[in-house]
């Protein structure tokens, strides 16, 4: 399982690159850690000013606009809130 961390300001993020499956079936059996490792070669820290090097503008697939949303929903939302927008919660 790799990712990579997303940070604003003080509070950060672990977004999970692969291996999303692993991580969900052992969350299920009650594993309290799962050990990952960072993306290679993709930096290992990306902060909300980086986004600029991920956008349309840059060969990316979003503006900036939606890559700011998509960042900013990594803090704002958690799973369970996702889980009830789905009607799976």
């Amino acid at each position: 399982m790799t990712g990579h961390f997303q940070t604003r300001g003080d509070d950060y993020r672990f977004i999970l690159g692969h291996g999303n499956h692993r991580a969900a079936a052992l969350s299920v059996l009650g594993y309290p850690q799962i050990g990952v490792r960072l993306r290679e070669p993709h930096p290992p820290v990306v902060a909300m000013s980086d986004l600029a090097r991920w956008t349309t503008r840059r060969g990316g697939l979003l503006d900036m606009a939606e890559a700011e949303e998509v960042f900013a929903r990594f803090f704002r939302d958690d799973s369970r809130q996702r889980a009830e927008a789905l009607g799976i919660a």
